[in-house]
């Protein structure tokens, strides 16, 4: 009787792990294909048929995140439609004294309160809306050079969002450097196909425009 009672613990534990892996999703990271390869994307397949697509490069400098749906096409060819939920771009700034944050209408307040950190440490904080709960569309501050270490490769800045890395559970945090104007956005849409074969997944026919052709292997434990 105990040696049954033992086997049954063990099968309940067991089945009790696979759950917590396949409740978890299926998970491909990789970077994009090509000369450059500057991008890593990540995908997670959730068990509801939803999943996230992540494209970073250069620690957030460049960053967006997609919700979406796959469905399947045919034995191991599926579609990919997703839309952006946050974006962040960066391009050069006008004014070289001045630090400029701009913000889409619909992103504002989702993003919350956005804290600024120089690369000496000293920081401040942001509001994407003023005081009347009203979002702005810009947001700048006067450029302060003593606040930037003299050390090269220290001439920048990160933005912190009280929001998570919808994968990895990370904070996001977004390196700008110095003389660049940080963009935040969403809505954009994306569909693509994807081939999935023995634990890799890879783009087929027409890629993501921004992204390019990837191919992502799944990880251990998804």
């Amino acid at each position: 009787m105990i040696k049954n009672y033992n086997i049954c613990v063990v099968f309940i534990i067991l089945a009790l792990c696979l759950f917590s892996l396949s409740s978890s999703g299926q998970t491909y990271s990789g970077t994009q294909l090509g000369r450059s390869k500057r991008l890593n994307c990540q995908l997670r397949i959730n068990r509801d048929s939803t999943v996230n697509f992540i494209r970073d490069q250069d620690e957030n400098g460049l960053y967006a995140e997609y919700l979406g749906t796959i469905n399947r096409v045919s034995d191991s060819i599926f579609h990919i439609a997703a839309v952006m939920t946050l974006g962040q771009l960066y391009c050069k700034a006008h004014r070289p004294d001045m630090i400029y944050i701009q913000l889409e209408p619909d992103i504002a307040q989702q993003l919350g309160q956005i804290t600024l950190t120089y690369s000496n440490g000293v920081f401040t904080r942001l509001s994407g809306y003023n005081r009347r709960g009203r979002s702005k569309l810009r947001i700048h501050v006067p450029m302060d050079q003593n606040l930037f270490n003299s050390t090269k490769g220290t001439d920048y800045y990160t933005l912190s969002i009280p929001q998570k890395h919808p994968i990895t559970g990370k904070s996001l945090v977004f390196k700008i450097y110095n003389e660049s104007v940080a963009s935040f956005q969403s809505g954009e849409k994306i569909d693509f196909e994807v081939r999935i074969k023995n634990g890799v997944l890879w783009t087929v026919g027409e890629p993501p425009l921004d992204t390019g052709h990837f191919k992502l292997r799944k990880k251990a434990g998804s």
